[in-house]
């Protein structure tokens, strides 16, 4: 297509997932599986990294085990290995982990926690796109670094009815830690601002660390009318 900027690729997904109750222990409930992408791409729009041919490769798998007790407590637990492989060079293996509770302290009243763990290792389009109109352009970063983050949040929902409407309060609070935090940024990335082919654009940039604290309120309900 025009200026090179056609992008052809196939993608290869598979997924296989068990899940059993465990009667003898409880009820516990175990969830493992196993999850595979692997995308071929060719263009020369991701030409960055030296060459339009790229290949991506994720393998993860994955477990939790889940638990019911006496109908008012519930609790989860479970973890994530992540594999990553871009072309023949670029490796990297990360375990992610997560738990939450919630427990039913009156009618209608429910205390929620959670913890969790994020990983997300940088697309071809973050690491080698490569476009540019005059002296404008999409730059590559081909050092580009994962993204890493952990997420804790507690919350409390109530039920609440007023004549025929009948509905739940949710609020909630949250704390999320970012490292090596991605960012698409505006910029000259020339060495020399007197060189014309030095040019400003954009490019996927590791940051460093980032937080988002904040509370969350919501309602939801329905009611009778007639």
């Amino acid at each position: 297509l025009t200026a090179n900027q056609s992008n052809q690729s196939e993608v290869y997904y598979g997924d296989y997932m068990f899940k059993k109750r465990y009667s003898n222990l409880n009820d516990l409930d175990f969830i493992g599986g196993i999850t595979g992408t692997f995308t071929n791409s060719f263009a020369n729009l991701y030409a960055g990294g030296g060459s339009p041919n790229n290949q991506l490769l994720n393998v993860s798998a994955y477990t939790q085990i889940e638990k019911k007790v006496k109908e008012t407590l519930n609790l989860s637990v479970g973890g994530r290995l992540e594999y990553f492989q871009l072309n023949d060079s670029i490796t990297a293996l990360k375990p992610i982990f997560r738990a939450g509770a919630s427990i039913k302290l009156y009618q209608e009243t429910y205390l929620r926690g959670s913890y969790g763990q994020g990983y997300r290792f940088p697309t071809i389009t973050e690491r080698y796109i490569r476009s540019g109109v005059g002296h404008f352009g999409v730059f590559p970063n081909p050092n580009l670094q994962p993204e890493s983050s952990w997420n804790a949040e507690i919350g409390i929902k109530q039920g609440l009815k007023f004549g025929e409407l009948y509905g739940y309060l949710d609020i909630a609070g949250f704390w999320q830690e970012y490292d090596n935090t991605i960012e698409y940024l505006f910029g000259f990335w020339g060495d020399d601002p007197t060189d014309p082919s030095n040019i400003f654009g954009f490019k996927f940039l590791n940051t460093g660390k980032s937080r988002v604290l904040g509370i969350d309120a919501s309602f939801s309900g329905k009611a009778k009318l007639g």
